[in-house]
């Protein structure tokens, strides 16, 4: 079954590789018939003429895929930014935190406890939940023993001062039910 310009110019949107194989090609085969090589100069003219109109469609088609890349590359190191940023909001709200939501961290880094299941929704946790100190996993849980994550990053910033962040025994389990 012969190609037709349609099946090439379907393969050009499909991959990028494709289009690059057939750019290079082309212009090489042009080159070729443009500088008398053998073989080139029995080609009839008009498949030089749809060479040349594959290889436009071809450099259009990199072209594209290349600003493409370039956008995806931008986006993406705005969005590295932004994190970044914001990470080091949260570690900045971690160092000065109220008493009552600086005991909880610390009662969770004492006891090791990265993740743990508890009420969602739960009065003492909604705080550090909203400064994205502790997340909440996504999915279907009993809403009394949803787990809750401390991010890496904030796991790492008590781990890098363990002093501030160790729970006196002597005080009591801040998570213990008030109801």
């Amino acid at each position: 079954m012969p190609f037709t310009l349609k099946d090439v110019l379907d393969a050009l949107n499909s991959a990028w590789p494709i289009a690059l194989t057939i750019l290079i090609a082309s212009v090489a085969i042009l080159t070729a018939a443009q500088f008398d090589f053998p073989y080139a100069v029995a080609l009839p003219g008009w498949s030089l003429s749809v060479l040349f109109v594959v290889a436009m469609f071809a450099a259009g088609s990199c072209l594209t895929r290349l600003l493409q890349a370039a956008i995806a590359g931008g986006s993406y190191l705005l969005k590295w930014r932004r994190s970044s940023v914001r990470r080091r909001h949260q570690l900045t709200m971690l160092n000065d935190l109220p008493e009552s939501e600086h005991d909880l961290m610390s009662y969770f880094f004492t006891g090791n406890q990265q993740a743990f299941a508890y009420h969602m929704g739960e009065h003492r946790l909604v705080p550090l939940v909203l400064k994205g100190l502790i997340v909440p996993q996504s999915g279907q849980h009993y809403v009394e023993d949803w787990p809750h994550v401390i991010p890496d990053h904030i796991w790492s910033g008590m781990k890098a001062n363990p002093e501030k962040f160790r729970f006196d025994k002597r005080k009591d389990n801040p998570l213990r039910w008030m109801g």
